[in-house]
């Protein structure tokens, strides 16, 4: 009994082949732009694996600070409960702030995720306050 990795794969057509090709050659000249507009100045020229480097460095900042982001509605939230149990002032404004976080948190979750991104009513009518 063979697996599926096992099995020969037919090779790609020449068509798939060309539309890999394209679809490389877009990406380089995308990543070579976004080089050319983020590379510090005096930096080497662009190739390849400079901006794969650079793309991949960008992805785990991005990612950290989404994580970060993402944290901030438990710092706020663990700030409200310190406040009664010391039995000091939770403003309304403490509790909007914990709330907005939330959303920031939610949306910054569902970016890290790697299911698609949901395109509710709801999701939609919350970035257009």
């Amino acid at each position: 009994m063979e697996t599926r990795s096992r099995e020969k794969r037919l090779p790609k057509t020449i068509e798939q082949h060309e539309a890999d090709e394209k679809r490389i050659a877009e990406f380089l000249k995308q990543a070579e732009t976004h080089w050319n507009e983020t590379a510090p100045y005096g930096s080497p020229a662009f190739d390849v694996g400079r901006g794969l480097e650079l793309l991949l460095y960008e992805a785990k900042r991005y990612s950290e600070a989404l994580r970060r982001v993402a944290g901030r509605a438990g710092e706020q939230e663990a700030l409200i409960k310190h406040r009664e149990e010391a039995g000091q002032e939770v403003t309304e404004a403490d509790r909007q702030r914990w709330f907005a976080y939330l959303d920031v948190a939610h949306i910054a979750e569902e970016a890290l995720s790697h299911k698609p991104p949901s395109n509710t009513p709801t999701d939609q009518g919350r970035h257009e306050a």
